[in-house]
C-alpha cells in the first residue's frame, strides 16, 4: 500500500492499465499497431472505430471532405483554400482579365469588367459591334478586334457617318460654277458655255447654229463661240445690222480723200474737180 495524500489507496496508473488491456486485445484480435493506433476508447471490452470527421461537415465554402484514418482532407473549389478551405483566393493577382479589363476580387472568385469591344468571364471574346448596325446614313461596318469602322458614303463623315459634310467648302464646280449645299449632297449652278456635275464640261454652243443672217462660219470655244459674220451685219450672233453712213448730209460734206474726176462740159472746157 502506497500513501497518498491522506488516504491510502493501491497507487494504480489508470492510462497504463488501460493501453495494457488495448495491447492484450489486439494481440488475441490480431489487430496491427496501425490499427490499435486508431482506436480511441475501450470500453466492455470492445473496440470502437476511430471517428469519421467528415460527418461533422467540417469543410466550409462547399469543399468535399474525405475521411482518412485518424484525420480528414478537405478538397477545396475554385477560389478558396487552406486545411477547412476558410481562405478566399485572390484570383486576381494572377491578372486572369485579358485586353485591358479590370479585375475585382469576389469571395471565392473573381469579376472581370471588359472594356467596350469584348466580352466574356475574361475578356477573351471579340464583340461583333456591326451586328447592332451602329453605321447610318448607308455607311458600311467592318468589324475588327474590340472595335469597329464604318466607311461613309459621299455626303457623310464622323465614326458612325452621321455628320453632313459641307462639300462646298472643297470647291468642287469648275469654270466659274457656284456651289450649292443640299440635303446630304450638292449641286454646282454652271456659269454659261458650261455643263456636267462639276461644270467640267465645255458645251459647243455650234451645234445649236446661234450665228444668224447668213453668218459664214462659227467657231467653238472653251465656254463660248464666234460667229464670223456676213457683210452687213455685227454682233456675238451677227443679229445686229451695221447702220449705213452715207447719208444726204454725208454727201455734202467735203471728201477727207483728194479725188480727180473730169467732165465734158459745153463749150468744150474741161473742169477739174
Amino acid at each position: 500500500m502506497e500513501k497518498n495524500g491522506p488516504f491510502n489507496y493501491p497507487a494504480v496508473n489508470p492510462l497504463k492499465n488501460l493501453y495494457s488491456e488495448i495491447q492484450t486485445q489486439s494481440r488475441a484480435t490480431g489487430t496491427s499497431k496501425k490499427d490499435r493506433d486508431g482506436i480511441r476508447c475501450l470500453g466492455e471490452n470492445k473496440n470502437i472505430p476511430h471517428v469519421d470527421e467528415c460527418q461533422k461537415n467540417p469543410c466550409m465554402n462547399a469543399a468535399a471532405c474525405v475521411n482518412n484514418e485518424g484525420s480528414f482532407t478537405c478538397t477545396c473549389v475554385n477560389g478558396w483554400e487552406s486545411s477547412v478551405c476558410d481562405r478566399d483566393v485572390d484570383e486576381c493577382q494572377k491578372n486572369p482579365c485579358m485586353n485591358a479589363a479590370a479585375c475585382v476580387n469576389n469571395e471565392g472568385s473573381f469579376t472581370c469588367t471588359c472594356v467596350n469591344g469584348w466580352e466574356g468571364s475574361v475578356c477573351d471574346r471579340d464583340v461583333d459591334e456591326c451586328q447592332k448596325n451602329p453605321c447610318m446614313n448607308a455607311a458600311a461596318c467592318v468589324n475588327n478586334e474590340g472595335s469597329f469602322t464604318c466607311t461613309c458614303v459621299n455626303g457623310w463623315e464622323g465614326s458612325v457617318c452621321d455628320q453632313d459634310v459641307g462639300e462646298c467648302q472643297y470647291n468642287p464646280c469648275q469654270n466659274g460654277g457656284k456651289c450649292l449645299t443640299t440635303i446630304n449632297s450638292y449641286a454646282c449652278i454652271c456659269a454659261y458655255g458650261w455643263d456636267g456635275a462639276h461644270c467640267e464640261q465645255d458645251i459647243n454652243e455650234c451645234l445649236t447654229r446661234p450665228c444668224s443672217n447668213g453668218a459664214s462660219s462659227c467657231t467653238n470655244l472653251q465656254g463660248s463661240f464666234i460667229c464670223h459674220c456676213k457683210s452687213g451685219w455685227e454682233g456675238p450672233t451677227c443679229a445686229i445690222e451695221v447702220q449705213r453712213k452715207n447719208t444726204k448730209q454725208e454727201q455734202n460734206k467735203p471728201t477727207k480723200h483728194k479725188v480727180t474726176c473730169t467732165y465734158r462740159c459745153h463749150g468744150g472746157v474741161n473742169i477739174l474737180g
